[in-house]
């Protein structure tokens, strides 16, 4: 089955029944090209699934949870690349998304694909980890506090956009216009 993946915004409608999805840009050349592709065209019933869109994790949450496991390594006095690895895997299985393939084996997700509180709780988990072995972390727990600062500023931003049912500047109010 050919799928599409793309963040979206549902804006108020003042008429009942009509839901109005805006597609910003360059998702809705995306979307367009999709329909094209799999030769949708009006009237050509589609399955939509909605759910909550959440950000893929920043590269400095990423940077910050490797430089946590390398300290983490460096208190159990193994800094051996190969070491550092397993450390990883181990830190993924134990508190990272995992899905059972079948019996005792499991697929682990890789981190540059977490979202957002995917790596929020491996981050949290490997600080926990890191003072239950005495390793040194001190002058990462300010970068920790700042990330998550940020993330909140833009987590209300997004917030207070959405609860106002904007359409960003520029744009037409009615999605519709956005293909003519």
């Amino acid at each position: 089955m050919n799928q599409v993946s793309f963040p979206a915004n549902i804006l108020k409608s003042d008429e009942p029944g009509i839901a109005k999805i805006w597609v910003d840009a360059p998702y809705d050349a995306i979307l367009h090209a999709f329909a094209l592709e799999n030769k949708i065209t009006n009237g050509t019933k589609v399955r939509l699934i909605l759910e909550t869109w959440e950000d893929n994790c920043s590269i400095r949450a990423f940077n910050l949870f490797h430089a946590l496991r390398d300290r983490l390594a460096e208190a159990q006095s193994d800094l051996s690349a190969e070491y550092k690895e397993h450390l990883k895997q181990s830190l993924k299985y134990d508190f990272g998304v995992k899905k059972e393939l079948f019996p005792g084996t499991y697929w682990l997700k890789s981190t540059t694909r977490y979202k957002v509180s995917e790596m929020n709780r491996l981050i949290d988990a490997t600080i926990t980890r890191c003072i239950e072995e005495k390793a040194p972390i001190a002058d990462f727990m300010q970068e920790w506090d700042d990330l998550k600062s940020e993330q909140e500023r833009i987590r209300n931003e997004k917030r207070q956009a959405g609860n106002a049912g904007r359409v960003p500047d520029g744009q037409p109010a009615d999605p519709a216009e956005a293909v003519r």
